[in-house]
C-alpha cells in the first residue's frame, strides 16, 4: 500500500466521528510533476505529491475542528499548508504567496 494511503487511512481511524474540519483543498500531482516541482517546494512539500490546504479568508481563523483535524493529519504524516486569502480593491493586484504550514 502506497505511504500516503497509509497515512490517510491512520487519520481517518483517529478522527471518525469528527464532523467539520477536514482541509479545504486536496492537491494531487503526479510523481513527475513532484519532481520537477521539488528544487523550489518548501522542505516540508519535497518530494510530496499530495498536500492539503486549509483557505482562510481575511477575517478568518482556523477553528478548534480544523485545528484537530489538521493536527491528527499531521500526526498521519500528511502535509497541511494554510493559505490565507488577501482582500484586494480593484486598484490593487496581489502575487499569490506560497502556502504557509500551520
Amino acid at each position: 500500500m502506497p505511504p500516503t494511503s497509509i497515512g490517510l487511512g491512520a487519520a481517518h481511524r483517529r478522527m471518525q466521528g469528527a464532523g467539520a474540519g477536514m482541509p479545504d483543498l486536496v492537491l494531487w500531482r503526479t510523481a513527475a510533476a513532484a519532481a520537477a516541482a521539488a528544487a523550489t517546494d518548501p522542505p516540508e512539500l519535497q518530494g510530496r505529491r499530495l498536500c492539503l490546504v486549509e483557505v482562510k479568508g481575511p477575517h478568518d481563523r482556523v477553528s478548534d475542528e480544523q485545528r484537530f483535524f489538521i493536527d491528527q493529519l499531521e500526526e498521519a504524516h500528511l502535509p497541511v499548508v494554510l493559505c490565507q486569502v488577501a482582500a484586494s480593491t480593484p486598484s490593487t493586484t496581489t502575487t499569490p504567496t506560497v502556502p504557509r504550514r500551520l
